[in-house]
């Protein structure tokens, strides 16, 4: 199948190499690319972390004081997550192996508001209120705002002639954001009608959204909200 990962790196070299060792023809154009931002003051009193995605993780590693945070517990919504946590030599990781709903459950089922404030390790652009519904628990938990996603400004040039071409099986999206921004860049090539036909496969029903409300009409959404899981897709489509 001829693919295309939308994913940024290093996660989506990732998973466009472990494709082509499937046999898969894929194109790798990342509609958004990760920066970290400057490291900011942290807060006092913190007894554990939270983060819900893996570049998190790896701003937060990147830091001159990392190894203040090492050794500290870290929620992750996800095991891709925890599983970059670990290689990044944080030693007490616990995962939630789901979405964001199903880390403010942990939080909430394993902190002790007394004991201190939950350090929110996110990016600049960011969905939903983790830190105000953890608030309703009695749990302060401060934004440590980490890293920043740059969207695309347009299409590479090997996308355009795929879909002109209507030489493209799949279409592999991982976030929001990115599907937002992916359609963006879709209009601003004319690309739209012809784009329309092919299968969007998303992480997520918000992943969709964006595609279904354009007429995307063969998108298809994960088991879960993995890697493994939206990937498991191309053998139901294939």
């Amino acid at each position: 199948m001829r693919l295309l990962v939308t994913r940024p790196e290093p996660d989506g070299n990732t998973t466009a190499a472990r494709l082509r060792s499937k046999g898969h023809d894929v194109i790798y154009d990342p509609m958004l690319r990760i920066a970290f931002e400057p490291p900011a003051p942290l807060p006092d009193g913190i007894q554990a972390l939270a983060a819900t995605s893996a570049n998190a993780v790896r701003a937060l590693a990147a830091r001159a004081d990392a190894d203040i945070f090492r050794a500290l517990p870290l929620f992750t919504v996800g095991g891709a997550t925890a599983r970059t946590a670990s290689a990044e030599g944080f030693t007490s990781v616990v995962s939630a192996d789901g979405n964001v709903d199903a880390l403010h459950d942990l939080l909430v089922g394993r902190i002790d508001p007394a004991a201190g404030a939950v350090l929110y390790v996110c990016g600049r652009d960011r969905t939903g209120d983790l830190e105000i519904r953890l608030a309703g628990h009695g749990i302060s938990a401060p934004l440590l705002v980490a890293y920043r996603a740059d969207g695309a400004e347009r299409l590479a040039a090997e996308t355009v002639t795929a879909i002109e071409d209507e030489n493209l099986d799949a279409i592999l999206l991982y976030s929001r954001r990115t599907a937002g921004i992916f359609i963006r860049n879709l209009a601003a090539a004319g690309l739209l009608d012809k784009c329309r036909p092919c299968r969007a496969l998303c992480l997520s029903e918000a992943v969709a959204a964006p595609l279904v409300e354009q007429g995307f009409a063969a998108t298809r959404i994960a088991a879960r909200p993995d890697a493994a899981s939206l990937e498991a897709l191309l053998e139901e489509n294939s």
